[in-house]
């Protein structure tokens, strides 16, 4: 749950430092944006949240193979491609104080 949390928390910082503008980004109705990239590429909700402006619902999706992909939604539903990539590995959180 801490590693889904700590990738979620990377995606949204992603998403504050690199904003794309709405013409760069690939948007599609919700249930055809999941649909797609769970058939063709085999990726997952692995966890959600709200942006820091609080205005977008931000998801990464993973696939076993390493694919992912974060899409934010707006408050019209409306969910946009926003950052996507490769080599996704999840890591394991350390647990205590490693001092």
């Amino acid at each position: 749950m801490k590693t889904a949390i700590r990738s979620l928390a990377f995606a949204v910082t992603l998403l504050a430092l690199a904003p794309l503008t709405a013409a760069q980004q690939a948007c599609l109705p919700r249930d055809a944006a999941v649909s797609q990239l769970e058939t063709q590429h085999a990726e997952r909700a692995m966890g959600r949240g709200l942006d820091a402006r609080g205005t977008a619902m931000v998801e990464l999706f993973v696939a076993e193979a390493g694919t992912w992909t974060v899409i934010a939604t707006d408050p019209q539903g409306r969910p946009c491609v926003v950052a996507a990539g490769q080599n996704w590995f999840s890591v394991t959180p350390i647990v205590g104080d490693p001092a």
